[in-house]
């Protein structure tokens, strides 16, 4: 017989859920500042736990990377965001706004947060190319790539076009420049060390 005072189980049962729900509705406030608003298109993660994962719960938030500092304060974000455990294992169940090679569910490095941030800042053309130089030479180095790219062009006898006419501006001027086959001086530089991808051309000996 339940004595005066006392819970039944349910009533224990939802007070424990409620006191939970509550908990979690804090640990998102405490990072209100980080969370990617839904009109904004900056490099995001959805960050939950394989834990809450495994238990039926996709609770998490989308963490805005740019908003954070560094990779130290996106890690101090992601532990604020699932206080509730004691060593939570982040799943990033998904991403938004930055190259697919740069995602895994399991885990997010400095190195590759550095990547991001970095590629973010750059122009839509610029983000285009270096996106291009990666699947091209499956090389990430920034460097690389600025020593690489050369420019955008609509085709490789535009480019050879410039070429002439920046490396021989006297005889591009004269009427000789009416006979040059650009089309077949285009073939003769990109079968040296040139290469013309999607509109982007890169130098391959970098």
């Amino acid at each position: 017989m339940q004595k005066k005072g006392e819970m039944t189980v349910e009533q224990d049962a939802a007070q424990r859920e409620n006191s939970y729900s509550r908990r979690l509705k804090k640990q998102l406030a405490d990072i209100k500042d980080y969370i990617l608003c839904p009109e904004d298109e900056y490099p995001a993660l959805y960050v939950g736990t394989y834990y809450k994962y495994n238990c039926g719960s996709i609770f998490g938030a989308w963490i805005d990377l740019t908003a954070c500092e560094d990779y130290e304060d996106f890690m101090n974000v992601c532990h604020h965001l699932h206080a509730d455990e004691q060593d939570p294992e982040f799943m990033f169940q998904d991403f938004m706004y930055f190259p697919e090679r740069w995602y895994t569910e399991s885990c997010l490095t400095e190195e590759v947060f550095d990547k991001i941030i970095l590629w973010f800042g750059l122009s839509e053309d610029k983000q285009k190319a270096y996106e291009e130089f990666m699947w091209l030479y499956g090389d990430e180095d920034y460097q690389h790539f600025e020593k690489s790219y050369i420019g955008d062009y609509k085709s490789e006898e535009e480019y050879a076009r410039e070429y002439a006419e920046d490396t021989y501006p006297s005889f591009a001027r004269s009427a000789l420049a009416a006979y040059i086959d650009y089309e077949k001086f285009a073939d003769e530089l990109f079968s040296l060390d040139l290469s013309f991808s999607d509109g982007h051309v890169f130098r391959d000996n970098y």
